[in-house]
């Protein structure tokens, strides 16, 4: 089904839209502004950093029926044109596929007409879509060609974070352990089957988990590779861990500000300066602002001029 702007966007997004201004040293600044919702809270199994959601045999896990949507979607639209927001980012929650252990999940999506959380966040995004004027981006982990057929019939873009692309991660006692769906094959192989269908795609890095900085570059020249190949990563993220309470590694040490403009500066090295590269200003609470200064820009330079980079 054809939405009117879903096109526009998509191609706004492929021309490296989105009303975003280019800076200095191949920076950009984007005036798009998105909000975000996530629709389950069912984990499978999760990372040593990811947040304890219901478990098995819990009764905490929910997914919000059609109606919450309506009513929640139909609230949150008002308040975001009023704010000039015009995406919104819909995650299927902590965990890919809950419904593959959680009884709870799968009587959820039959008694709804679904097989999968996958074919639920789909209509969900349609819905909201048609709703709202929302143009949904759509995170819900590891998706199959067949989860991203449907999902780009209501989706200016979608994402999922590859994070890293060492299998070392993991083994016993490492963050990725006891994730089935940080396998980096599977991440890698949502990412080329949305390049085979030309979807806009967002993704990135997760630093500070144990990883080196070897790993970190290995895991960026696999998003330069791909977007080599088919052309369609729209953003890449440099995510900084943060510890929290209650995961596994909440008194593992945070990545540094120094060490995070290290792996930025290397990122734009990397991946050009075309490339949209973003460091979430909400996971560096008191650093947001350096990000955008030309001061750092030319630290960030500095840094990786001191590790032998040298730009191409």
């Amino acid at each position: 089904m054809a939405h009117a702007g879903l096109d526009d966007a998509r191609d706004s997004k492929a021309k490296g839209g989105g009303g975003a201004r280019k800076g200095a040293a191949g920076a950009r600044c984007e005036r798009r502004r998105g909000a975000g919702a996530s629709r389950n809270n069912f984990a499978r199994r999760t990372a040593g950093y990811g947040r304890r959601l219901a478990r098995k045999g819990e009764r905490q896990g929910r997914q919000l029926l059609e109606e919450s949507i309506y009513s929640a979607d139909d609230t949150l639209s008002r308040l975001l044109f009023l704010l000039h927001v015009s995406e919104g980012s819909w995650a299927a929650g902590r965990g890919d596929q809950p419904e593959r252990i959680f009884r709870e999940a799968r009587e959820f999506l039959r008694g709804q007409g679904y097989r999968r959380t996958l074919d639920y966040l789909a209509a969900m995004c349609e819905l909201v879509l048609e709703r709202t004027g929302l143009l949904p981006h759509a995170n819900p982990g590891v998706m199959d060609g067949a989860a991203l057929d449907k999902l780009k019939e209501s989706n200016a873009s979608v994402g999922l974070m590859l994070e890293n692309v060492s299998v070392r991660l993991m083994r016993d006692g490492l963050p990725h352990a006891n994730a089935p769906d940080k396998v980096p094959s599977l991440r890698l192989r949502t990412i080329e089957e949305a390049g085979k269908r030309s979807i806009a795609f967002t993704t990135g890095i997760l630093i500070g988990i144990g990883e080196t900085m070897e790993e970190r570059i290995d895991s960026l020249l696999a998003i330069r590779k791909m977007h080599e190949k088919y052309g369609h990563i729209q953003e890449v993220i440099v995510q900084n861990f943060r510890a929290k309470p209650q995961i596994p590694m909440a008194h593992h040490v945070e990545p540094s500000l120094e060490e995070m403009l290290r792996t930025l500066a290397v990122a734009r090295l990397i991946l050009g300066a075309e490339m949209n590269l973003q460091a979430p200003p909400n996971l560096s609470y008191e650093a947001r602002e350096h990000f955008v200064s030309a001061r750092v820009r030319q630290k960030m330079n500095a840094l990786a001029a001191a590790d032998g980079f040298a730009a191409q």
